[in-house]
């Protein structure tokens, strides 16, 4: 669940960034990496480090309209886990009520894939 509220309370959001920012500042990050850092609503049991959740977005336009009545689409959505039940993903951890710290990279390349497609005649 997610907070979109306009009075959101990011209290322990402050506190728990803090730790993570000091972490990272004692011991680094690898070249390219970053952290994907995401928060429960309310108080936090503590951090684990995960795995993104592997599923897709579920993307839904909501009709609005604009001050002269006209209208526009507002894309809203929500994200669909295929791994519920992984202990070691963020979705898991964040609905059991722990911050998420997922280290992300922006090498998108399938690995796996890559040398079985370099043979293919194209």
């Amino acid at each position: 669940m997610s907070d979109y509220d306009l009075d959101a309370d990011f209290k322990y959001a402050k506190i728990y960034t803090a730790k993570v920012f000091q972490t990272v500042i004692e011991n680094g990050l690898p070249q390219f990496v970053c952290l994907n850092v995401n928060f429960p609503i309310g108080k936090p049991k503590g951090i684990k480090v995960a795995k993104q959740a592997q599923g897709k977005w579920m993307e839904e336009y909501e009709k609005r309209y604009d001050p002269h009545n006209h209208d526009y689409f507002w894309l809203t959505g929500y994200f669909q886990s295929y791994e519920d039940e992984s202990e070691d993903a963020d979705v898991f951890v964040l609905d059991n009520n722990f911050v998420s710290v997922v280290p992300v990279s922006l090498d998108m390349t399938c690995y796996q894939t890559l040398d079985l497609i370099k043979n293919w005649k194209f």
